[in-house]
């Protein structure tokens, strides 16, 4: 039988569906013969295992020349039957049944195919016409994302055409159409998803990044740049869209619009490869001529919603709670979005580029949501506000200034310009700070600061205080004793923390420390009827040369620059910059220290010498259990020290008590 090369040369039958020839194809690279070459082939192996898919109209004397020669062309639908895939196939069926009977399998496969040539569309389950021709599922990726929209959709129909199956398999046909259909419902379904999972803060600040953007372009246009590249501003979208920690995907085509929303002398040009916004010349001189002429009504009707919105979303949002502590971020936390937006346009302008909001942004924002009203205040001369919207600024404040000078007058003059929290307020934080701290006392059964930490060597201190105001309006002074406890954590023993204070405390009685701290037992020694233990230990011989070396170096040093007119920052004339500059850098976590509450007993007596070596053993079995205490004193209060250990030696004996000089007092020992 004769080709008829007008027709589809495998069927040789006039479909709707279009044909299509691969010297045609622009596709195709330079040799457009390899498709005929792969479908010859891929025909031979079919003819040799038997497995023919479907009846061809030509037979072995048709060459690649020949198909080249008359511009042969197939159906899409015929050709696809012939592909690798449906050869790969066929063979795995042959080697899994080799002994089948040829003419019972040929059969079995003109029967399947009559079913496989009565076509429809997978989705509407109707057949093809003239304008909208059939295709075949032809790609795993395909077939995993057609399943993939259907169980998203929870298309009940389309699920049970879908369940157990492989569409490719199936030969699953379907219409462009349809699948342009299921994959517009599948984005309006995710885009649906995407906006439901968006709070109020992302749509704000996304509102803000955009504002920006558009401030930008003003700023650089009224600098003479009238041409955006589309893409450099979708960079600069996206990435502050980031930093305000909203991850979403920004289509170029919908910023474009709403740029030109916004800009209405702006154009967008396409080269072929870049989209660019181009500028008409008069842009900027129509900008300068909107910002003088200046509609005041217009202003402030955008200022009162403005103030409305904000308002809103001040008293919406939840407030600061002083609980003992500043945890960090909590001036961000307790300022709403829309306030943080508008006072960093305020201060910044609409900056894209620098975007970090300044601590001045928030001390704005934070003196506003502290002094805000729902309504008018009655009395103009009282200044009063809500302790639900009590940010941590002015709490700070007024607790550091009253730290400072504890002065009643500097915070309430504060208080009445909005800045600080009232005197009364102040009074009361520190009322509850030391009952909450008088509590956790109680609790733990002694002593120790909540910022001591479990499971570290801790070292005692033991010294006088001795406070007499300078000022001639003071009529007290102070002379008493202090112990403060020190720590040493570690990158590998950083020590377990213990749980901070929180106020307002549980209980409500007047603080008060435990009896067995606050009172001092009294006590008799006698330093002539003490007996002094022998000492079995042997001198310790110190090598000092290192350490001379190194003063010698630094005297060098200072004599070679003492005569410099002009000294430089890397000069170090002083032992303590020389030593500083030449000490190497440590990754070790600071010492943590501790002041125990105050005693006004005199350190230099044995009771109170006594009484704080019991309060630093309690303190030192509490945090770190097994430890032996050690305690440092200076030189006066270490002797009374030592009376102590010897006239108690199994209490304060040198085997279960180590007592020992301060830094300063042991290196004036030494030389």
């Amino acid at each position: 039988m004769e080709l008829d090369f007008s027709r589809c040369i495998i069927c040789q039958e006039e479909k709707a569906e279009e044909l299509r020839c691969p010297l045609l194809n622009p596709s195709v690279g330079s040799d457009k013969t390899s498709a005929y070459q792969s479908f010859l082939t891929n025909v031979e192996q079919f003819h040799a295992i038997n497995l023919l898919p479907t009846g061809l109209k030509f037979g072995s004397d048709q060459t690649v020349d020949t198909f080249v020669k008359n511009s042969a062309s197939w159906h899409k639908s015929c050709h696809v039957q012939f592909s690798n895939y449906k050869l790969t196939r066929a063979r795995k069926r042959k080697e899994s049944n080799p002994h089948e009977n040829d003419n019972e399998q040929g059969r079995q496969h003109s029967k399947r195919r009559s079913i496989i040539m009565i076509e429809q569309c997978f989705f509407c389950e109707k057949g093809a016409d003239e304008d909208n021709p059939l295709h075949h599922v032809s790609s795993y990726d395909m077939d995993t994302g057609l399943k993939t929209m259907i169980s998203e959709l929870q298309d009940t129909q389309l699920l049970a055409r879908i369940v157990g199956s492989d569409l490719m398999a199936m030969d699953a046909t379907y219409h462009l159409t349809c699948l342009t259909h299921l994959r517009n419902r599948y984005r309006s379904h995710m885009r649906q998803l995407q906006k439901a999972a968006i709070n109020t803060d992302d749509i704000m600040n996304e509102a803000r990044t955009f504002v920006e953007l558009a401030g930008y372009i003003e700023m650089s246009v009224n600098a003479g740049t009238l041409i955006f590249k589309l893409s450099e501003l979708h960079t600069l979208y996206v990435n502050r869209l980031e930093e305000l920690n909203i991850i979403k995907t920004i289509i170029k085509t919908r910023l474009k619009e709403q740029l030109l929303e916004r800009f209405s002398d702006a154009q967008p040009q396409h080269d072929g490869r870049n989209i660019v916004i181009i500028f008409k010349d008069g842009m900027k001189d129509m900008i300068k001529d909107a910002l003088k002429k200046r509609d005041f009504s217009e202003d402030a009707l955008i200022l009162a919603q403005a103030a409305t919105i904000v308002r809103k979303d001040i008293f919406q949002h939840e407030g600061f709670q002083f609980t003992g502590e500043f945890p960090p971020g909590c001036q961000e936390k307790s300022l709403p979005s829309s306030l943080q937006c508008l006072t960093s346009m305020i201060v910044n302008g609409p900056n894209l580029i620098e975007s970090n909001d300044s601590h001045v942004c928030l001390t704005v924002g934070q003196t506003i949501v502290h002094n805000v009203k729902k309504c008018k205040p009655k009395s103009p001369t009282k200044v009063r506000h809500n302790l639900d919207r009590e940010p941590p600024l002015p709490t700070y404040i007024g607790l550091n200034i009253h730290a400072l000078t504890r002065s009643k007058k500097i915070i309430q003059q504060l208080h009445q310009m909005g800045i600080s929290v009232s005197y009364d307020r102040v009074l009361q934080i520190e009322e509850w700070l030391a009952t909450a701290v008088c509590e956790r006392f109680e609790d733990d059964g002694v002593v120790a600061p909540t910022i001591l930490r479990k499971g570290l060597f801790t070292v005692g201190a033991l010294d006088n205080l001795d406070h007499d105001p300078s000022a001639t309006t003071a009529t007290t002074s102070f002379h008493g004793t202090g112990i403060s406890a020190f720590q040493f954590p570690s990158t590998r023993e950083p020590g377990v923390s213990r749980e901070p204070v929180t106020l307002p405390p549980s209980r409500a009685h007047t603080h008060s420390l435990p009896d067995k701290y606050a009172s001092v037992p009294a006590v008799s020694l006698k330093s002539t009827a003490v007996e002094v233990p022998e000492s079995n230990s042997e001198p310790v011989k110190l090598d000092l040369a290192d350490a001379k070396r190194k003063e010698y170096d630094w005297m060098e040093h200072s004599l070679q620059h003492i005569s410099d007119v002009e000294l430089c920052k890397t000069s170090s004339l002083t032992w303590s910059a020389y030593h500083a500059t030449r000490q190497q850098p440590t990754s070790e976590l600071p010492a943590i220290s501790a002041l125990l509450p105050l005693f006004y007993e005199k350190s230099n007596t044995p009771a109170m010498i006594k009484h704080g070596m019991d309060v630093h053993r309690q303190t030192t079995e509490y945090l770190n259990p097994g430890q032996i205490p050690v305690i440092t004193f200076d030189q006066p209060l270490f002797t009374v020290a030592k009376y102590v250990q010897w006239k108690w030696p199994d209490h304060y004996g040198e085997k279960v008590y180590v007592v020992m000089m301060g830094g300063l007092h042991i290196e004036k020992a030494i030389y």
